[in-house]
């Protein structure tokens, strides 16, 4: 006898989740179904859409409102449906804990946290005093201490800055700086030796030589132009004029070939229009090379 066929076995994973969003999709309806029109207790319309929300202090909890349990020193929240601390408190766990403040402290702006008053630095958990020492002042943050001009810091005071002849103080009030014409050497301010044909740079603290002389060794020398030359834009050298060539401390004449002119460069030769250069003459270009 020929045995029946097996029937095959469904996965029971299918039906599950059908069940499942059948379950789910129930309560959408029946919220739906209650709607704006028929909200729960303590719940009112969504201003957009076809539901409701919970007042403000109730929290939604399945298809209900439930009031909002506020620890001690807190409040509800401006927006949602939670709480924060009051100020001076802060949040820990499900509980509002006092902010502690040490001496020489103040609440920040956020009111859950605390800053060192003016006069304190921050160490730590606490506000350390600040000691400004005899002509010192407090920094603009309030956090240490500076000294008044003239005076600079050493070893946590404010030590007078020495000021020698033909000195003065630098813009900062703490270090010295030299009158024009003087140089520092060490704490004082020593004149600066000019050499004949010398004047003072802008700096006021180098020098240089006047046009038509070169520095050298500590001297201005005269430069010595050669015929056919003219000094250059610096006025410490010079340069040969157009037509001359450079030859040791000399000026020559550029020697031009039959054909040829002072090129652009005025030291060198070029040929004339119709001719081309071949080795160092110049050839009409009819003629054939």
């Amino acid at each position: 006898m020929k045995a029946p066929a097996r029937r095959p076995v469904r996965s029971l994973a299918i039906p599950l989740a059908a069940a499942l969003l059948l379950v789910a999709g129930t309560q959408d309806l029946a919220r739906a179904q209650q709607g704006a029109a028929n909200p729960p207790a303590n719940a009112h319309p969504e201003r957009f859409g076809s539901g409701w929300e919970c007042n403000r202090g109730y929290k939604e909890v399945g298809n209900a409102c439930e009031p909002i349990s506020l620890p001690e020193h807190a409040h509800l929240s401006p927006y949602g449906s939670g709480w924060e601390c009051d100020r001076g408190y802060e949040k820990t766990d499900d509980a509002c804990l006092e902010v502690t403040l040490p001496e020489g402290a103040y609440l920040s702006s956020s009111g859950r946290d605390w800053d060192c008053k003016r006069g304190y630095r921050k160490v730590g958990r606490a506000c350390e005093f600040v000691a400004v020492p005899k002509h010192g002042f407090l920094n603009e943050r309030g956090n240490g201490w500076v000294c008044e001009r003239g005076f600079t810091e050493s070893l946590g005071t404010c030590v007078a800055v020495v000021v020698p002849p033909n000195g003065y103080l630098d813009r900062q009030g703490d270090r010295v700086k030299c009158e024009r014409g003087f140089v520092k050497k060490g704490e004082v301010c020593v004149a600066i030796d000019l050499p004949e044909h010398a004047y003072l740079r802008d700096s006021g603290y180098e020098w240089d030589c006047e046009r038509g002389f070169r520095q050298i060794e500590g001297a201005c020398v005269a430069v010595d132009v050669p015929d056919n030359a003219f000094l250059d834009a610096s006025g410490h050298a010079w340069e040969c004029e157009r037509g001359y060539v450079r030859s040791g401390e000399a000026c020559v004449a550029v020697e031009l070939p039959t054909n040829a002119h002072v090129g652009s460069s005025g030291d060198n030769w070029a040929c004339d229009s119709g001719h081309r250069r071949v080795g160092v003459g110049c050839v009409d270009n009819a003629e054939t090379e």
